[in-house]
């Protein structure tokens, strides 16, 4: 028994050093990680086919019952820790983890319809998505991986391989070089979103320094200039005076 108690308080203790307490905001993501703590807690059993108490059992069943009336009410234990009071108010009266779980998922992940609606309007951003004039490409990654993670949570099965086309396809055209060598080595196929970034800072950092030396010589060319201009004025005024 202390052996479990103990395994239970390090497990309370994981959720609250490793997960956020959900507020009612960024759902999906305390999702994604609630349920990481509550499969390796082995608690994915419970959640999914509930817990219900019953009479008239074997001793075998009623040992079975003990055990998962156990399992049923840690895991109801840690969800109800994983949040803030406000959001508890919405489970209070749930008497298994699996109503209580059920329950959020109704009320902040919405039904079907809602979910396939939200789905579509992200699958809408994304291909508008291109990069600004003026954006960088770590800018512009972060914005597309951020877009990218919300349409999964939604149920989206989008792959590597796409968001790579999608991101070779609407570059800025100071890019088209190293798309087109890209395109004609097949590095696509087996590049990674990691690679990509990596190559396209490269390459932008590069331009970078060129753009700036450049405008550095452009300056100089300006004063050299002008300090002509002054001179020949100079010049002339002495002669007119002379």
């Amino acid at each position: 028994m202390a052996s479990s108690s103990t395994t239970g308080v390090q497990q309370i203790q994981q959720v609250q050093s490793t997960i956020f307490k959900f507020d009612g905001k960024k759902f999906a993501m305390w999702k994604h990680l609630m349920e990481l703590c509550l499969r390796s807690g082995s608690y994915r059993e419970i959640l999914e086919k509930g817990f219900d108490e019953k009479d008239k059992l074997t001793d075998e069943e009623k040992q079975q019952q003990v055990c998962d009336r156990s399992v049923n009410e840690k895991a109801l234990f840690l969800i109800c820790q994983s949040i803030e009071l406000s959001v508890l108010e919405k489970i209070f009266h749930a008497k298994t983890a699996k109503d209580a779980w059920n329950s959020l998922l109704k009320t902040y992940e919405g039904a079907d319809l809602v979910t396939r609606t939200r789905l579509q309007g992200l699958k809408r951003q994304f291909e508008l998505m291109k990069q600004g004039k003026e954006e960088n490409i770590h800018d512009y990654f972060s914005r597309i991986e951020k877009l990218v993670n919300e349409m999964k949570y939604n149920g989206d099965e989008i792959t590597e391989k796409n968001v790579l086309e999608k991101i070779m396809c609407t570059l800025s055209n100071r890019f088209d070089y190293l798309v087109t060598a890209i395109d004609e080595s097949k590095d696509l196929n087996t590049m990674t979103l990691n690679d990509l970034q990596a190559s396209l800072e490269s390459r932008e950092m590069w331009m970078n320094e060129r753009s700036e030396s450049s405008m550095e010589q452009a300056l100089k060319a300006q004063v050299n200039l002008r300090n002509e201009k002054e001179n020949i004025t100079c010049k002339q005024s002495k002669i007119k005076e002379a």
